[in-house]
């Protein structure tokens, strides 16, 4: 009886644990925006997430936030590629290799609308780069692209899904890598 009690109150102790990490993950983000149907002083109430399409400047800058940026599509998990994620608190990732074995340099930046100000950590090297996200089918089967300008990284334009489901589907261990990524950055607060 005795350890059957421990083993419950172990049981219980890691599930808080669990969610307290959770918690931690999703934490308060600097940039976040009003939920959909709100508004703001001046502005029209929001229904829908994305953006209108007239509104060229302002075209979905927060869809950077979150999602997994590929260079190209990986077919299965030992394809050399290169990913960027960009997390909502400031922290992002450049992870180059497969799922079995890469290069991750992480990265602060300050998003303003359609601007990044990044500072790599490692070495300082600073990047002001303007971007523009938007739906496209250049390469199936994403449904998304990033573009930069000037070239981030070395690239000119990434590549992503604008649903995580759909990513889940088309490359089922993309949420590990985001995962994993998404724990390396910890090590930077």
């Amino acid at each position: 009886m005795q350890k059957s009690l421990v083993q419950k109150v172990a049981a219980v102790t890691v599930l808080g644990a669990l969610l307290a990490g959770a918690l931690y993950l999703k934490g308060p983000r600097r940039d976040a925006s009003p939920p959909a149907g709100t508004a703001t002083k001046g502005e029209p109430t929001r229904t829908d997430p994305r953006p209108s399409e007239g509104d060229e400047a302002d075209k979905a800058p927060r869809l950077i936030l979150g999602h997994v940026w590929f260079d190209r599509y990986p077919e299965k998990r030992n394809d050399e590629i290169e990913i960027v994620i960009f997390f909502g608190g400031g922290i992002g990732i450049t992870d180059k290799g497969s799922a079995y074995r890469s290069t991750l340099e992480i990265f602060e930046f300050e998003r303003q609308k359609d601007r990044l100000d990044v500072t790599f950590l490692h070495d300082k090297r600073k990047a002001d780069v303007k971007f523009k996200v938007e739906s496209c089918d250049d390469r199936p089967p994403f449904d998304a692209c990033l573009t930069f300008d000037p070239p981030f990284g070395g690239r000119k334009k990434l590549y992503g899904f604008l649903h995580d489901e759909e990513m889940d589907r088309k490359v089922p261990w993309a949420r590990e890598w985001k995962s994993s990524a998404e724990v390396r950055t910890r090590t930077v607060k």
